[in-house]
C-alpha cells in the first residue's frame, strides 16, 4: 500500500471525523473497537474513565453512536490517532502514529457490513495484510476467522468487553439526525451569509436555499440574489423570475465551513433512507425560522431581506408561502 497519499491525508480526516463527533468515551483500554475484536485471556479487562491520561483512550462517537475517532493517549501530547469514514454498508480506518510532528499513517483497515452486521474486516500494516471473517449464530457473533496473507486461517473467540456500533440508520434515526442538522444549519448559515454579503458590490435582498428534490442531499447551496439584479429581472419583457436562483447570472454564493460540510456528508450517508419530501419540510421549516430572525443577524442587506427554499426541479416561485415569504 502506498501511504504517502493517506499521510498528506491527515489534517483532512481528523478535521472532518473530530467534526462528526457529538459524544466522547473514556477509558483504561479498548473498550470499543471499529471491528469485533478477539478475545484475550493475557489483555487486562478495559474500564470507563473519566478523562485523558497516559494509557488511557478517547472514543469519539458521530450522532448515530458509530465509531469516529480514537486516540490511544501516550503521554506528553503524543497519541496514536484513528479516523473513521463512514459510508453505506463499508467504514474505513486510517491510523497515525503518536508523535505530532511525524503523522505518519501505518494502518489501514476496510469493515464491510452487511444488514449492519461486520462481515469481513480487511487491516494493512507494514507487518502485512490481515483478513478477518465473522460467523453468527442467528444475531450472536460466535467466532472470528483470521487470514494472515501467506499463513494459515485461525479460528477464535470474540472478545465480549468490546463493543462495536455498526448498524445501519433507521427512518427514526434519520429524522433525529435530520432534527440536529436543522439546528446546526439554522446558527451556520446567517454567519455564511454574513460573509458573503460584506464581499458583495450591490446591496442583497435574498438568500435561496438551492436542493434538488430527488436527489436528498445536504448542506443546501445558498444562493445571494442582488437588488440590482432583482430590478433588472422585473424590468425586462419576458425575463425571468426574480426568485429564479438558476437563471441569476451573477450569482452570488455563500459557502459554509468545512466543518458543516463534513457533518452534513455525515448525514448524507443515510439519506436514501429519508426522502425528497422530508428535505423539503426541513429546508422550507429552515427558511421559516431563519425569516424570523433579526435582519442583523445576516449583515448590511437590503431592507427586504428574505430567505426562501429553492428546489431545481420546481417552479422558482413554489416554495415562497411555505418559507415564510408571503
Amino acid at each position: 500500500m502506498d501511504w504517502k497519499p493517506l499521510t498528506s491525508e491527515y489534517a483532512a480526516r481528523k478535521r472532518n471525523a473530530e467534526a462528526a463527533v457529538t459524544t466522547w468515551r473514556y477509558a483504561t483500554g479498548e473498550l470499543y473497537s471499529l471491528a469485533p475484536a478477539v478475545e484475550s485471556k493475557r489483555a487486562p479487562k478495559a474500564l470507563r474513565a473519566r478523562s485523558t491520561k497516559p494509557g488511557t483512550y478517547a472514543f469519539g462517537f458521530d450522532d448515530e453512536m458509530r465509531l469516529t475517532v480514537i486516540r490511544q493517549h501516550v503521554g506528553r501530547g503524543h497519541a496514536y490517532e484513528t479516523f473513521v469514514v463512514w459510508q453505506e454498508n463499508k467504514a474505513t480506518a486510517v491510523t497515525y502514529e503518536y508523535d505530532p510532528k511525524y503523522k505518519v499513517a501505518s494502518r489501514h483497515g476496510v469493515l464491510v457490513l452487511r444488514g449492519g452486521r461486520p462481515v469481513t474486516y480487511t487491516h494493512t500494516s507494514a507487518f502485512g495484510i490481515v483478513v478477518s471473517r465473522y460467523e453468527y449464530k442467528g444475531d450472536v457473533l460466535t467466532n472470528i476467522r483470521i487470514k494472515p496473507r501467506g499463513r494459515a486461517e485461525q479460528t477464535f473467540r470474540p472478545r465480549p468487553v468490546t463493543k462495536t456500533v455498526s448498524r445501519q440508520a433507521s427512518k427514526s434515526d434519520v429524522r433525529r439526525m435530520l432534527t440536529k442538522i436543522e439546528e446546526r444549519l439554522l446558527r451556520e448559515i446567517p454567519k455564511a451569509v454574513r460573509k458573503a454579503v460584506a464581499r458583495s458590490k450591490s446591496p442583497v435582498w435574498s438568500c435561496g436555499l438551492v436542493f434538488d428534490g430527488s436527489q436528498p442531499l445536504l448542506p443546501p447551496e445558498l444562493a445571494l440574489g442582488t437588488t440590482v439584479e432583482r430590478e433588472r429581472d422585473k424590468a425586462a419583457k419576458d425575463g425571468p423570475s426574480p426568485w429564479n436562483c438558476v437563471t441569476w447570472d451573477g450569482m452570488g454564493a455563500a459557502f459554509f465551513e468545512a466543518s458543516v460540510d463534513a457533518a452534513c456528508k455525515q448525514v448524507n450517508t443515510h439519506l436514501a433512507v429519508s426522502t425528497g419530501r422530508e428535505l423539503t419540510a426541513l429546508l422550507t421549516r429552515l427558511a421559516r425560522r431563519l425569516n424570523e430572525l433579526p435582519r442583523s443577524a445576516f449583515g448590511k442587506t437590503a431592507a427586504d431581506f428574505v430567505v426562501f427554499a429553492f428546489d431545481r426541479n420546481r417552479p422558482a416561485n413554489a416554495l415562497l408561502k411555505a418559507s415564510g415569504c408571503l
